[in-house]
């Protein structure tokens, strides 16, 4: 089942990238950028969170180049995940970007339900705090600064 869900993740992707590309084949949309894709997978899955990471990142380095050539600024994959069945449903998000054009990054977080607050996402436990550690987990997505803009540019 985890293996079918992350080709089928992997599919996803594919397919929006897909989409994306024909969109901005159109020239009413062709000089739009600086996109995130959110991909959401509602079954809960039972396995191993460090299993994931290596597959995010395989799914980072196939789909890559085609983010950066799209303006793809970001794409988040969330996952609900069990470690075994009495435990309840943990949310993870993992996160791939690619802001050089070269390497890309990837951040892992599950979410944390702080009382009287909101969903805060919380870096998963042995990796570095990311850029979201600890904030809000609707917090809006960044605008692109000058500096990325003028990379945009000179890559077209």
């Amino acid at each position: 089942l985890v293996e079918f869900l992350l080709s089928e993740i992997d599919r996803l992707l594919s397919e929006a990238l897909d989409a994306l590309e024909v969109a901005l084949g159109r020239s009413q949309y062709s000089r739009a950028q600086n996109h995130h894709i959110f991909l959401n997978v509602l079954p809960e899955i039972e396995f191993d969170e460090k299993k994931l990471a290596p597959v995010v990142q395989k799914i980072g380095g196939r789909h890559g180049r085609k983010m950066w050539k799209l303006g793809v600024q970001q794409c988040e994959i969330r996952v609900k995940y069990r470690r075994a069945v009495p435990h309840p449903a943990l949310p993870l998000r993992f996160f791939v970007s690619n802001p050089s054009g070269f390497s890309f990054r990837t951040a892992h977080y599950y979410e944390m339900a702080v009382p009287g607050s909101a969903i805060i996402l919380k870096s998963l436990p042995g990796e570095p705090p990311g850029a979201l550690d600890g904030k809000p987990a609707d917090v809006p997505y960044e605008v692109m600064d000058i500096m990325q803009r003028r990379r945009f540019q000179a890559q077209l």
